[in-house]
């Protein structure tokens, strides 16, 4: 107990300060204490970078359930900067875009998740569903066959139904979807 307190006193290095932030949930404070660590090492250990980027992550949540779609954005791109090859951050980012009606740069997010990630259902269909808005149906088209082909199992049959029931898919583009009026009289 004695020894406790009088470490309390004793001044923390900087990656002691940094953890320290992120276990009382102070995410911001950490993540700049990690940026600033960072920045002072020339060669920052791996578990550090990892540390720092979780603090970002963690930080553009928080930022996300408060509403501020922009300071979530700031986050989640130094934590791409840090990590570029985690696809679900490149998801994140994306789905902060579309918050922030920003479609060609979510569609972007999109691609880079899938880019690090080929098999990503989540962001194929993220990206489905963002072309199917900006009326590029053949991108559509084409994500959902994939993912058709490359997702789950179990999504396998709902996904090959509605890419079927697509008139790019059925050679249907032309036809109505009711019979002529002229059939019906």
């Amino acid at each position: 107990m004695f020894l406790r307190k009088l470490l309390r006193f004793l001044p923390r290095s900087p990656l002691g300060r940094a953890l320290g932030a992120c276990n009382r949930g102070d995410f911001a404070v950490a993540a700049a204490l990690f940026d600033d660590l960072l920045a002072a090492t020339p060669a920052p250990a791996a578990d550090v970078v990892l540390y720092a980027c979780e603090a970002h992550l963690e930080c553009a949540r928080q930022r996300e359930a408060a509403g501020d779609w922009s300071g979530a954005l700031q986050s989640l791109e130094r934590a791409i900067a840090l990590r570029p090859q985690w696809a679900d951050v490149h998801l994140r980012a994306g789905r902060v875009h579309e918050q922030l009606d920003q479609p060609q740069r979510a569609c972007e997010a999109y691609q880079r998740a899938l880019a690090a990630n080929p098999r990503y259902f989540a962001a194929r269909l993220s990206l489905a569903r963002l072309l199917m808005q900006l009326e590029d149906r053949a991108g559509a088209l084409r994500q959902l066959q994939e993912a058709a082909h490359s997702g789950p199992a179990y999504a396998a049959p709902q996904l090959a139904e509605l890419v079927s029931g697509l008139p790019e898919a059925s050679g249907a583009a032309a036809r109505p979807p009711y019979p002529p009026f002229s059939m019906i009289t």
